[in-house]
């Protein structure tokens, strides 16, 4: 059996195995893609002590720091996650192969699924023109015209990356202003081949094999059809927290799981941070330093429920 065993390997993951494995906690990592949503982004501009760097690359380097360590690490998704015993807290955790694992404690950086737009050909598709990762697939659409929906920082720079490579991106946003920081909205004013269609809903997904337009719910230079070739949906993401909720963890009313301060969960001996959880409630977007510090506090935390004692990093 484990000390700790840490589901999800993005930002605060992440940082719970490097200050575990600096504390001696014997543990495991179980993740089915390894630097989490860090993976969908393109630009990162504020992380102390870097500037800019690109999110997969700054995940390369997380990961890295976590493995210099010699944290194992199993690359798989969590399918069942139970308690063992009510009297001292344990827990069995099922991998996807079947295979099982126990613990004494458990940290849970689940991060977020993306939000679906809910619309008429959307599903139909999904990998023949709709995306929810630029950082990922903006290469496929090289030379082609294509859309992004929404009017947050992730939308805002998708639509950036996606004018290095395409001749035409339009930026689609049902409300009347952006929500994306100044800094971006900045940016995105100095982008030539960028047309931002205001206060308008993307209403269908057209196309016979492959996506050639999005039907709107507002005249676009007097047309309700507009032809893209992609469409890159980037409306935000929903907290991953199913496998707190059967645990019994309490969550709020949009899906978060709360914790208190050291990252502890109402759970004996369940911990969370990153975007799953609470401590950035309200704080959109979400940010990568906060995700981090909350890996680090949960793991002292945790290494003080374990042994006992009182430390310093």
């Amino acid at each position: 059996m484990k000390e700790l065993i840490i589901i999800g390997a993005g930002p605060a993951g992440l940082s719970c195995s490097i200050y575990a494995s600096r504390f001696k906690i014997d543990h495991l990592i179980i993740a089915k893609t390894l630097g989490g949503t860090l993976l969908e982004i393109h630009q990162i501009q504020n992380y102390p002590g870097i500037g800019e760097i690109l999110g997969a690359e700054l995940a390369e380097k997380m990961v890295g720091h976590a493995k210099s360590y010699g944290v194992e690490i199993i690359q798989e998704e969590v399918t069942k996650l139970s308690a063992l015993s009510s009297s001292a807290p344990s827990f069995e955790i099922t991998t996807e192969s079947g295979k099982t694992y126990q613990t004494k404690t458990l940290f849970l950086g689940l991060g977020t699924r993306v939000r679906r737009l809910n619309v008429p050909g959307e599903e139909k598709f999904l990998g023949k023109g709709v995306a929810y990762c630029a950082a990922c697939d903006a290469p496929l659409f090289k030379g082609k015209t294509v859309a992004v929906i929404g009017g947050g920082n992730s939308a805002a720079t998708a639509a950036i990356q996606l004018s290095e490579l395409c001749p035409q991106v339009y930026l689609i946003n049902r409300g009347e202003t952006l929500r994306a920081e100044p800094f971006w909205q900045e940016r995105l004013k100095e982008v030539g081949n960028l047309k931002t269609i205001l206060n308008t809903n993307v209403t269908e997904v057209l196309g016979n094999e492959v996506v050639t337009a999005v039907k709107l719910d507002k005249p676009s230079n007097g047309q309700n059809e507009l032809k893209v070739e992609g469409v890159f949906i980037e409306i935000g993401a929903t907290p991953a927290a199913s496998l707190a909720k059967n645990l019994g963890a309490e969550l709020t009313k949009g899906g978060l799981i709360k914790i208190k301060p050291d990252g502890s969960t109402t759970v004996p001996g369940v911990w969370a941070g990153g975007d799953v959880a609470t401590a950035q409630e309200g704080l959109e977007p979400r940010q990568i330093v906060h995700a981090v510090s909350e890996g680090a506090a949960a793991a002292l935390s945790i290494f003080k429920h374990l042994r006992g004692t009182e430390t310093k990093v």
